[in-house]
Formats: C-alpha cells, sequence, structure tokens
C-alpha cells in the first residue's frame, strides 16, 4: 500500500475523532444524551452505526452535532425504527432525498 494514501487515511480518520469527541462537549448534545442515559463517548457508535446503515458522512455528522436531530434520533430508535430506517429517515430530513 502506497504511504501517502496511508498516512492520508490515518489523517482523515483522526480529523473525524476529532470531530466526534468536539460534539460530546457541545452542551446541548451532552443534555440529550444524558436525557437518553447515554454519554458523550456514545456519539463515535451513533456516527458509524448511522454510516453503516447506509447514511451518508454528512448526515452522520449533522445528527451528532444537532441537538434536535440528535433528539429525533432517539425519538425514532425508541419507536422501534430498524438502523437501515434511521439512516434513511435521518438522510431525507438533512439532505432531502
Amino acid at each position: 500500500m502506497d504511504q501517502d494514501f496511508l498516512e492520508k487515511f490515518i489523517k482523515e480518520g483522526n480529523k473525524k475523532a476529532d470531530f466526534i469527541k468536539q460534539q460530546g462537549k457541545k452542551p446541548a448534545i451532552i443534555k440529550i444524551l444524558e436525557e437518553h442515559g447515554r454519554t458523550p463517548k456514545d456519539l463515535e457508535d451513533i456516527f458509524y452505526k448511522l454510516m453503516g446503515a447506509g447514511a451518508d458522512e454528512i448526515t452522520s455528522s449533522k445528527v451528532i452535532s444537532d441537538a434536535t436531530l440528535l433528539q429525533k434520533y432517539f425519538e425514532l430508535l425508541k419507536g422501534g425504527m430498524s438502523d437501515l430506517e434511521l439512516a434513511l429517515v435521518l438522510r431525507k430530513q438533512v439532505v432531502g432525498y
């Protein structure tokens, strides 16, 4: 594997990890997480769960960084929606399709 590619891949992964950690410091995000028995460490799981279910990176990023969308995520999850349905509904709300 090309060393430059590997370094770029690692750098991008670190940027995502830093972004996710920063969201966990926002008071509005912390409040929503606490209301649902979660901690800021759970944001990484939420992010990658959405990505794995088909949401794009923009949608996943918006959900963990916007208190309204994060609240919607938990409401839909509590309502029994599958991961795939969550990803599709939230993607439509974020990007419009």
